[in-house]
């Protein structure tokens, strides 16, 4: 039986091609996997696989999963575009569980579009993607500074946080 989001993916019309060689069950023997950018380098951790294929342009997208950083550290590895949503942003189900309360799913792509487009499906948000959306003109907050470490940003930087 399929995981849920093999039957998302499926459902959207994604062409699945295969599996990727990991880590074993995410913490085992290193993997066979090489960096496709440096085959001296790591290609990361237990979702390497997935990373380099993308990296390599096997294919636009992949899936994987992290407990401890298995996810984000192969997309930086392999230059490519991860993401680790938030728990229980993407199902889990039929997924093999090696931590109930940290294991994640997670996406890899070659661009931040087809990024958007693979988790989009996989959180049940794809009407969302393609619709449009309206966007404030009042910048994104990134940062916060509250605290001894605020009091030492110059009263022109803070303005320009809020």
């Amino acid at each position: 039986t399929d995981a849920e989001l093999v039957t998302a993916l499926r459902a959207a019309g994604a062409v699945l091609l295969g599996k990727t060689v990991t880590t074993e069950f995410a913490y085992m023997q290193k993997s066979i996997t090489r960096n496709p950018h440096n085959s001296a380098f790591s290609p990361g951790g237990s979702s390497s696989g997935s990373a380099a294929a993308v990296a390599a342009g096997h294919i636009d997208m992949a899936v994987g999963t992290q407990t401890g950083g298995s996810v984000i550290r192969p997309a930086s590895y392999c230059q490519v575009h991860g993401f680790k949503p938030t728990r229980g942003t993407i199902s889990r189900k039929g997924v093999l569980q090696t931590s109930q309360t940290l294991d994640q799913v997670g996406v890899f792509a070659s661009t931040l579009d087809r990024l958007g487009q693979l988790a989009a499906v996989l959180t049940g948000q794809a009407e969302l993607a393609t619709a449009s959306k309206n966007i404030s003109d009042r910048p994104v907050k990134l940062l916060y500074l509250e605290g001894i470490y605020g009091e030492r940003v110059e009263n022109y930087d803070k303005n320009k946080l809020e």
